[in-house]
Order: structure tokens, then C-alpha cells, then sequence
């Protein structure tokens, strides 16, 4: 194939949604990508490169580590018992930072595997994962609420961070609603927000009745609730009668949205995969 009918880095980035940095360190570290390169040295993509990280995402999305993608490529092999080992080593190495509240190793844990993995690979490997399990690591010590604190306020200025470094125009902007007393649902809720390019505004649950008075002020797309573990008939019926009175779809979402499955108007997702197009659309899949 001719210079001229290869693709830049960028090309392909956009082409596939992995970020250079990325597609940098699959070629560097794990020998996956082979580009040719211009006389100045930037690096130029064929079709066969970029089918080629089409087959290296699939392999991703099933939960294979990227260290061990390469022979899958040429042998087509299944994904060995190994793989969700090296996802758990992660695990262990964000949850030692969290004990030791030790903030450099966190980021540098984060901002490691964020080079080797698209974002949503990584939400759905490892932070949903994660953020999971450590509730009940730290409920079992006597400073778990302090260190439930600490990540999640690390947590936040990291998702604050995702959302002022966007570039483009966002799918959607919505309203997150998050209990006050516990931010771990709405954190996941804001990284599958994120995975998705739909920006946020976060609101306490307590705001809920002065919703009605960001009609016409602020353009949204919808509302989003991470739901939280309980919730009184006081506040459900406050929520039910803002929402009712903003006209947008109200979408309940995280491991206890089920509980409010009989909620008039809310629309139950499961996982935040479906956000968008319930917000943009109204259907569900």
C-alpha cells in the first residue's frame, strides 16, 4: 500500500477509539502493531493494522489481559484461566494505595493501565470490579470510613479531570443525582457517563424539588440517578414530582436500581451501556 493511502495515528485513533498513547504502547511494550513510518518518523497505518486492533479489542472485551493478546492473534487460542489474575493484580495494587492512602501510587496504578486499555474496557474490567469489591474491604476495619472518604475524594477530582479534558462535542449533558451519604454509586455512575461522552452535573438527592428550576437555564438531555442502597417514600415521591415536572426522562441506574422498579416514570437500566440511547431516544433495547 502507498504512503499516501495509510492512515496517521490519529486517523486510526478516531477509526477505532483507542488514543495514541495507546496505540504507542501496544507497538512499545507488547510488540502488537507494526506501522510503517513517514521519513520524519511519524507512524503510518494500514487496513490490516487497524483490522488488526479491531481483533485486539475483541479479545479485550472478553477480559483478556493485553499481555497476553499477542498469540491469540495468530492461534485464535481461548483465553486461558491467567487472564483475570493480572485484572486481580490491579485490584490488589489500588487497594493497597487505599490503605495506605498513598495517592501517587493510586494515580500511578490508574494512569498505567488507562495507557494500555480503552476507557471502557477498563470501566468494565477493572473499575466496576473494583469499586465493587471495596465497600466490604473497608467495612471491615475500624478507619473504613475515613479511607472510603480519601478514594472517593481522589476518585472525584480524577472524574472531574476526565470532564474538563473532553474534546468534541458531547453525546449528551445530564443531571446526575447521587445521595449525599454514599458517592460510591454515583462515582461508577459517572465513569459509565464518562465512557459514553455524556457530561454531568452533579446534584445531591437532597436538591431534588429545586430541579424544576433549572428548566430553560441549563440545556439537558436527561436525568440520571445512581441509585443508592435505601431511600425513604418522602424522597422517591419529591424526585417523582421534579422529574415529572422537568419533562426529561428519568433513568435509574447502578446495582440497587431494582429496588425502585416500581417508581412511576423511572426507567430501570442495569448498566449505563444503554444510557445514551435511552436519553437521546427513549427506547430500550
Amino acid at each position: 500500500m502507498d504512503i499516501e493511502s495509510k492512515l496517521t495515528i490519529g486517523d486510526v485513533a478516531r477509526m477505532t477509539g483507542v488514543n495514541p498513547v495507546t496505540l504507542r504502547a501496544w507497538q512499545r511494550r507488547f510488540g502488537l502493531l507494526a506501522p510503517t513510518r513517514t521519513p520524519k518518523g511519524h507512524r503510518l497505518y494500514s487496513d490490516a493494522d487497524v483490522q488488526r486492533i479491531e481483533a485486539i479489542l475483541s479479545w479485550l472485551a472478553k477480559g483478556v489481559a493485553i499481555s497476553k493478546v499477542k498469540p491469540l492473534l495468530s492461534q485464535g487460542a481461548p483465553a486461558t484461566t491467567e487472564q483475570p489474575d493480572e485484572w486481580q493484580g490491579h485490584i490488589r495494587q489500588l487497594d493497597s494505595a487505599v490503605l495506605a492512602l498513598n495517592s501517587m501510587q493510586l494515580h500511578r496504578v490508574l494512569d498505567d493501565v488507562s495507557a494500555l486499555y480503552p476507557f471502557r474496557v477498563l470501566l468494565r474490567h477493572l473499575l466496576q470490579p473494583w469499586l465493587t469489591q471495596l465497600p466490604l474491604l473497608l467495612s471491615e476495619r475500624p478507619d473504613g470510613g475515613l479511607l472510603t472518604q480519601w478514594v472517593h475524594g481522589q476518585l472525584w477530582q480524577r472524574l472531574s479531570a476526565i470532564q474538563m479534558s473532553r474534546r468534541g462535542p458531547l453525546s449528551a449533558r445530564v443531571v446526575l443525582l447521587a445521595s449525599a451519604d454514599d458517592s460510591g454509586p454515583a462515582i461508577l455512575a459517572g465513569l459509565e457517563l464518562a465512557a459514553q461522552n455524556i457530561g454531568w452535573w452533579l446534584l445531591s438527592l437532597s436538591e431534588a424539588e429545586q430541579l424544576p428550576l433549572l428548566a430553560g437555564r441549563m440545556p439537558l438531555d436527561g436525568l440520571v440517578l445512581a441509585a443508592p442502597a435505601s431511600m425513604n417514600a418522602s424522597q422517591q415521591q419529591v424526585l417523582t414530582r421534579s422529574v415529572a415536572a422537568m419533562g426529561l426522562p428519568l433513568l435509574c441506574c447502578g446495582q440497587f436500581a431494582s429496588l425502585y422498579a416500581r417508581q412511576p416514570g423511572w426507567q430501570i437500566i442495569s448498566s449505563g451501556e444503554l444510557t445514551a440511547k435511552l436519553i437521546l431516544t427513549g427506547e430500550q433495547q
